[in-house]
């Protein structure tokens, strides 16, 4: 019943966000409103992929949490980017150019996908604890931050040339997406069972938005015909991919991680009263 009902709820959402947002866009030439619609669900997608990561952080695990607290940071960060693009082109009437800050937030929303990656939580070691993951994310951002401002940044406030910055936004960009893409292919390849679901499906999730960033930079520069915001429908369905994989992981058992299997490597003699205090004065079952 549960492989039903979420098999259910996924064809809802693909249906809902990705055939909704293509019908809108379709029609927002004639009516601003409509072009309004397009936008608005351009906001609730990341959204629900925030929603359905979340679900699954819930667990005694805290390295399985963090992995998927901070996939959800990083549509939370592409969330605020759109905001801001939303607010600037219907609340300010500008839609000369995206501002600096939202591209900052959309450049800075691929980093919380590289440190998932750091966590494996496919291979939990029992001793290691994530004591240090707020300073490591912090070392991270700042530096694909500073990676970001050198390469881009110049060419967009002190010296503006837009064909250069937009060249240079892309290519610093494109690479962040594409080590993210590539390294849930490699995790894909190593590991076996749940998680080999789950890395598969985030490959394809991040594979999708760089080739569907690919091929709006590609219309922008005429080398495809523009279609208008439909030429975003790849990137704003790789979201709902990612809503998927949470979905997708609340139905399986990622059996590495058991609570069976956690006790017999910390005490390997069950049972044991002399086991069971040592447990009781470590206070938590939680696994680092």
């Amino acid at each position: 019943m549960k492989v039903s009902r979420s098999t259910d709820l996924i064809s809802c959402a693909w249906v809902f966000f990705v055939g909704g947002y293509a019908a809108v866009t379709l029609l927002a030439s004639r009516d601003s409103t409509v072009a309004g619609l397009s936008y608005f669900l351009a906001c609730v997608v990341p959204l629900f992929a925030n929603t359905c990561l979340l679900w699954n952080a819930a667990s005694p695990y805290r390295r399985q949490n963090g992995f998927w607290m901070l996939l959800a940071l990083g549509c939370t960060f592409w969330l605020a980017g759109i905001l801001v693009v939303v607010y600037t082109q219907f609340g300010l009437h500008q839609q000369a150019q995206v501002p600096f800050i939202a591209d900052l937030l959309f450049f800075l929303h691929t980093v919380p996908f590289m440190a998932s990656l750091a966590l494996m939580p496919h291979a939990r070691k029992m001793r290691e604890t994530l004591r240090f993951g707020l300073i490591d994310l912090l070392l991270l951002a700042m530096l694909w931050l500073y990676i970001y401002v050198f390469a881009a940044m110049p060419w967009k406030i002190i010296s503006p040339n837009p064909e250069l910055f937009h060249s240079r936004d892309f290519a610093s960009y494109l690479i962040e997406n594409l080590v993210v893409a590539v390294g849930f292919g490699v995790l894909f390849l190593r590991t076996r069972g749940a998680w080999r679901t789950v890395y598969g499906h985030l490959f394809g999730a991040t594979s999708l938005y760089v080739t569907g960033m690919t091929l709006a930079v590609m219309a922008m520069r005429h080398l495809l015909p523009y279609t208008g915001g439909l030429i975003r429908l790849p990137m704003l369905a790789s979201f709902v991919w990612l809503g998927t994989v949470g979905i997708i992981a609340r139905s399986l058992t990622f059996g590495a991680g058991s609570a069976a299997t956690v006790c017999a490597a910390r005490y390997p003699v069950a049972g044991s009263s002399r086991d069971v205090g040592r447990a009781g004065r470590t206070g938590s079952g939680r696994v680092e």
